[in-house]
């Protein structure tokens, strides 16, 4: 390696002025290609004629309202006591509400309704609520928009806004949960669809 080294090395150095005139050239060469390509970036992806992406398509042309990102929002309770999250249901309701009247948001589940098993923890001490928005994408001020509303719950009502992975939260116990919720957000986009 040394052989092709030492010859390289000395050659620069006698031509240095040719050297860094070259790699100036390069480094215009390289702005204007990239001031020329453009900065906008597009995550969209499909592949047509794949059956994930027609199983995409039948669900965004037949359940417009399912085929958008989703996000979970947790509650727990923040007093410590024996209560759980089903006496702040005033509270929990009131901030869905809100973030269901967003512009951006399709719909949002109410954990407390009949057949939304699953939705409360078995201490009681956590509540899932899933967020559907009517975008795939949804923008950085539309993901800002339910977290401010989220961030709201007051009443002894601590809510995070996560991804899908959220359900695991409901199955175990309130001092692994609170670790994973003051994590930063997390959303999720159908499958086949880039995350944020």
């Amino acid at each position: 390696m040394s052989l092709f080294l030492s010859p390289l090395g000395h050659g620069i150095g006698r031509r240095r002025v040719l050297v860094v005139v070259v790699w100036l050239v390069l480094l215009v060469a390289a702005l204007a290609g990239a001031r020329t390509l453009g900065t906008h970036y597009d995550n969209t992806f499909s592949i047509p004629g794949n059956d994930s992406q027609q199983g995409q398509d039948v669900l965004a042309s037949r359940f417009p309202i399912a085929s958008g990102a989703s996000g979970q929002i947790v509650f727990t309770t923040t007093d410590g006591g024996d209560d759980d999250v089903t006496t702040a249901k005033t509270e929990i309701e009131k901030v869905l509400d809100r973030v269901g009247d967003l512009d951006a948001v399709s719909s949002v589940t109410d954990p407390f309704a009949d057949g939304q098993s699953g939705s409360v923890s078995k201490d009681g001490e956590a509540v899932l609520a899933t967020v559907q928005f009517d975008t795939m994408t949804p923008t950085t001020e539309q993901q800002d928009a339910v977290q401010s509303e989220v961030a709201t719950a007051d009443g002894g009502v601590e809510a995070v806004v996560l991804g899908d992975s959220a359900q695991h939260l409901l199955d175990i116990g309130a001092d692994k949960r609170n670790s994973f919720t003051s994590s930063p957000r997390y959303w999720h986009t159908s499958p086949g669809r880039s995350t944020q």
